[in-house]
């Protein structure tokens, strides 16, 4: 059974596949961060689910889909951020503790 959803949108495909890629990490930061996993974990998958209800709809509500879709996707790349930010700063303390 083919459960796919066939939006017409390439944005559809895109979030579905940051999405697959964004819960495969998920359960390393739940270890280290469970809050911002669980809030990284709802924004990336509100961002596929409002772009397939959006394609549903038209007009205003439509527009308004698609606005929460990309205000998700914009949440989401905040936890990715901050922990790249923090990777690299134990990366940059560890340098130095073991150069000093």
């Amino acid at each position: 059974m083919d459960l796919r959803v066939d939006t017409g949108f390439h944005a559809y495909e895109v979030a579905m596949a940051a999405a697959r890629q964004g819960l495969a990490i998920l359960p390393r930061l739940k270890q280290g961060c469970p809050k911002l996993a669980d809030q990284f974990s709802r924004a990336l998958t509100s961002v596929p689910l409002n772009i397939s209800e959006g394609s549903g709809r038209q007009g205003k509500d439509r527009k308004h889909f698609f606005r929460i879709a990309y205000g998700s996707a914009n949440e989401a790349s905040t936890p990715l951020q901050l922990l790249l930010g923090l990777t690299r700063s134990l990366n940059k303390d560890a340098d130095n503790v073991l150069t000093n």
